[in-house]
């Protein structure tokens, strides 16, 4: 009897289309080709790793720059502008919610923070810039751990001031990363799996 009812139910759903309720609980959408959201951004998320894994690391002069990919870059600004418009858009057309554009606000500000910020290795020191203007500089000698966790393949440097590098899975060249890191720091990497 309940195998009926929902088997009706999608046919009618198939054929007409606006969604409908089957029950107080459930809503059935009309289309049936959909992908869901959850498989988007694990697509989107692993697309952008194995951009970041295949691309190499800029050099200058004896420096070698490991950035962002220009494809994450692009998302980064989309994802922020989209959001800035949703703040505003809710901000202004009725029913206003504070809430709503509060929530889509810092969730734009987040997006700000979520750019990978370039390494520059060369042979005295590893430096990271942050566009808003802080700088962490460690020459090889202060350099106290190296350690890499491989799911989300990120190395993270720390200095015996306690500050750290951290080179994400979204910074391009892992592994010549990690090679570099462990040679001029004169020290073996601590390798964890997560």
């Amino acid at each position: 009897m309940i195998f009926r009812h929902y088997r009706s139910a999608f046919v009618n759903a198939t054929s007409n289309p606006k969604p409908f309720l089957v029950s107080a609980k459930t809503m059935v959408m009309q289309n049936p080709i959909y992908i869901p959201s959850g498989l988007t951004v694990y697509l989107v998320v692993t697309a952008l790793l194995s951009n970041a894994r295949r691309r190499k690391s800029r050099r200058k002069g004896n420096t070698n720059v490991f950035d962002g990919s220009v494809m994450l870059r692009a998302l980064l600004v989309v994802f922020i502008i989209g959001f800035a418009a949703a703040a505003l858009y809710v901000s202004v057309n009725p029913p206003r919610s504070v809430l709503g554009t509060t929530l889509f606000a810092f969730i734009a500000l987040a997006g700000l923070f979520g750019f990978p910020s370039p390494i520059f290795l060369g042979p005295k020191s590893v430096e990271q810039h942050f566009w808003w203007g802080g700088n962490i500089t460690m020459n090889w000698n202060d350099v106290v751990h190296v350690e890499f966790h491989k799911g989300p393949t990120t190395t993270v440097i720390r200095d015996h001031k306690g500050r750290k590098i951290i080179h994400s899975g979204f910074h391009c060249d892992t592994q010549l990363f990690l090679d570099l890191c462990q040679k001029n720091a004169h020290t073996t990497a601590v390798i964890s799996q997560f």
